[in-house]
């Protein structure tokens, strides 16, 4: 029914918006050609013409009567003005019973309309107030938490997405999400699905909360989220502490799963896929995982559906030690989370979780801001090879972490858990950034913390793959910072450690291997090698400082503790290790070396070794015998120049198998360390090939007399192991070695 016209004031206008003076207004019953009477007053006592004529400004004033009506409008001359045309016009007795009607949609509040000067559209009064339902005064859920009011607020979610709700309240209240569902995974209570553009809020006092009341499984979700577009959860309390845990690796209860896939048959893909869902300012504790996806257990064709543009931001969750984690999630394009709180007790050993888990093809993901503390793992983005898609590898790709703080990282008793080592931060993706994080190990129980690495990067695949670890703190962890690269193709795979701050770890402050940078990094106090380079290929380590590094020995032959420790046990690739500043402070506990350099055996690699500034060292250098003192920077063609290089070796080269499978080259030298009395303490290379000619020269005068600090120099003074007569008797060796050689007269 149109809105009703009791008392009517007509002005009639033309097209152009001018006053049609003399026009006719013609009145009669609704739907008919019958004239039906208006009236000159509300008293209904005198009728009008039929039509009515306006005045010279194209006005008149008429009553209607009982009834509803049919308007026509006539010009002067007798043309109709359709645009004036209207039917099943009220009479003046229908108004107030029409107005209190709830019959319909189109009475009531349904013939209120609003002008639309506020946010929203110009319409009716009813027509706003069904965008805006209320749990408890709708829907009749219940708020006393101990009866289920999973019924009322599933069916609540199905007309709000039929109807285009906009927003849907909670008022305060435990509402209890009993689960009466046998999905075969990922079970939950109420499945919210087709819902777009709406607020689900809550305000302080409201609550979820489950139980095991229901017909379904002792562990399920909350809220099961499918093809929904558009909505933010926000302002409420989710308390998981009703489920039963079957112990570690449960799943216990969920707060939120995005599916985009039909549980029960995991090959049917949802169209369309959840897309710009926020989580704001809730509050979820004792749960298994918060909000997370749902993943395939059987292969699709072609790629994924994917989520996109998720936000989880404010957020408090406490004591969420499931496998599902605070923040889990496969297949989601655009994720960010950030200014959250996630807090486990310290004193629980926590079950196989983290924080943040950015997982199989999670792609352009922001965990920025966030405060984590008390979980096994921190937080990692992931490479799958299959994850619900055959055989292909799913890349998480362009990741940023960003000044996020991970305190009571790892097990409380144990450095490593179940024979994997935990970490802080697991990078093993795509085009990824870790920066200004925080990372401090768990200290309940153990002297040395319980986490494993600060951070492990690694490239799971072949792929292109970029990596910037800047400015990060890591603290108290086994291992500070461990850079994997299982392929040698390292222009595919490079990966910048800059500006980190790497301090009192149990082993090594830095592992790198293949297309690494590690530039301008601080390292105090770790276990083993500050750093140490494995496999290098194209692998540049520059302007690192050092501090007090190393109480433990490396691997044999170097029986030692040892600063910066380089094993080149296979590396095809250029490699640069310079102007390092290596200190100790601690006297006798001092490093016995800053650096060993070990096994260039095949010498097709060219590398540069410049070792900058060291103090407080028992010894500079240390090198394990087919590695050059001087270094090189070589050109790989015939027409290079390469000078003779200098060896510090711990063997004869004349009658050690090993040296035979070198080619040598004219001018070579090598010293022997540990010399003996008597004994010659080094050997020239006369004739170049494998193995080579040498002739002895120079034969000790003492016992560890002998040091070569300088490869311009044959001979160098150990000032601190000799005594002033044993100075005198080393100079008066070489006094006499110049003297035979026409040096001195």
């Amino acid at each position: 029914m149109a809105a009703p016209f009791p008392g009517t004031v007509w002005t009639v206008n033309d097209s152009a918006g001018n006053p049609v003076s003399g026009a006719q207004i013609y009145t009669y019953e609704a739907g008919t050609l019958t004239a039906k009477a208006v009236y000159t007053t509300a008293a209904l006592t005198t009728a009008t013409s039929n039509p009515v004529v306006c005045d010279a400004s194209g006005r008149a004033q008429f009553f209607m009567g009982t009834g509803s009506y049919r308007f026509r409008v006539f010009d002067s001359g007798g043309v109709e003005l359709t645009a004036y045309a209207a039917d099943n016009i009220s009479g003046g007795d229908d108004v107030a019973a029409d107005l209190a009607s709830v019959a319909s949609a189109s009475l009531g509040s349904g013939m209120v309309g609003h002008d639309g000067s506020l946010a929203y559209a110009a319409g009716t009064v009813g027509a706003r107030l069904r965008e805006v339902i209320n749990a408890v005064d709708d829907y009749g859920a219940a708020t006393n938490g101990t009866t289920s009011a999973t019924a009322a607020i599933e069916a609540m979610f199905l007309d709000a997405a039929t109807n285009g709700v906009r927003e849907i309240f909670f008022p305060a209240g435990t509402y209890l999400l009993a689960c009466d569902r046998t999905d075969s995974d990922y079970t939950c209570a109420v499945v919210i699905s087709g819902l777009k553009n709406c607020v689900i809020r809550g305000t302080e006092g409201t609550k979820f909360t489950q139980n095991t009341s229901g017909a379904g499984p002792d562990e399920y979700g909350m809220f099961r989220i499918e093809k929904c577009e558009g909505l933010t959860f926000r302002d409420f309390e989710m308390d998981g502490s009703g489920i039963v845990s079957n112990g570690t690796g449960a799943n216990r209860s969920r707060g939120f799963v995005l599916s985009n896939i039909d549980v029960n048959n995991k090959t049917t893909e949802y169209t369309p896929t959840n897309k710009r869902i926020t989580f704001c300012n809730i509050y979820a504790h004792d749960m298994g995982g918060f909000v997370g996806t749902t993943t395939r257990a059987t292969a699709t064709s072609g790629a994924p559906p994917f989520h996109e543009q998720l936000r989880v931001q404010d957020c408090l969750c406490e004591d969420i030690i499931g496998q599902d984690h605070p923040v889990g999630v496969n297949y989601v394009k655009g994720i960010v989370v950030e200014g959250c709180r996630f807090l486990n007790d310290t004193s629980v050993t926590p079950m196989d979780n983290m924080a943040i888990d950015f997982s199989a093809d999670t792609h352009q993901a922001i965990a920025r801001n966030n405060y984590i503390r008390g979980f096994m793992f921190g937080a990692k983005c992931e490479t799958h090879t299959g994850g619900g898609g055959g055989d292909a590898v799913r890349d998480s790709m362009r990741v940023l972490f960003e000044n996020n703080t991970l305190e009571e990282i790892g097990l409380t008793d144990s450095l490593t858990y179940l024979g994997t080592a935990t970490f802080g931060m697991r990078l093993s993706g795509r085009d990824v950034v870790a920066r200004g994080n925080t990372i401090r190990a768990r200290t309940v129980g153990v002297t040395t913390g319980g986490l494993g690495y600060g951070m492990v990067v690694t490239n799971a695949t072949d792929a292109e793959s970029h990596y910037l670890i800047e400015g990060n703190v890591i603290t108290g962890t086994d291992g500070g910072i461990n850079h994997d690269a299982p392929t040698d193709s390292a222009e595919k795979f490079t990966c910048v450690i800059r500006d980190n701050k790497i301090s009192d770890t149990s082993s090594q402050g830095i592992i790198v291997s293949n297309g690494a940078t590690v530039v301008d990094n601080r390292i105090y106090r770790s276990g083993g090698p500050g750093i140490e380079i494995q496999t290098p290929n194209q692998t540049f380590v520059h302007h690192n400082l050092l501090v007090d590094c190393c109480d433990t020995a490396v691997a044999a032959p170097v029986s030692a503790t040892v600063a910066v420790f380089m094993n080149d046990t296979g590396a095809v690739g250029y490699t640069e290790v310079t102007d390092n500043i290596i200190i100790d402070t601690r006297g006798g506990s001092a490093a016995a070396y800053g650096y060993c350099l070990r096994a260039f055996a095949t010498y097709t690699n060219p590398y540069v070794f410049r070792p900058g500034y060291s103090s407080g060292l028992a010894t500079s250098i240390a090198f394990d015998k087919y590695v050059s003192v001087i270094g090189e920077s070589r050109q790989l063609d015939a027409t290079a120049v390469i000078e003779p290089r200098v060896f510090y070796v711990s063997n004869n080269p004349q009658t050690t198998s090993p040296w035979s499978g070198i080619a040598w080259r004219v001018g070579d030298r090598a010293y022997l360390q540990g010399q003996t009395a008597g004994q010659n303490d080094g050997w020239l290379c006369t004739v170049a090939g494998t193995p080579g000619t040498w002739v002895p020269f120079g034969v000790s005068q003492l016992a560890n007399a002998y040091t070569v600090t300088n490869p311009s120099t044959d001979r160098a003074l150990n000032v601190s192991a000799d005594t002033t007569a044993q100075v005198a008797a080393v100079l008066g060796t070489l006094i006499a070695d110049l003297q035979a050689a026409s040096v001195l007269k």
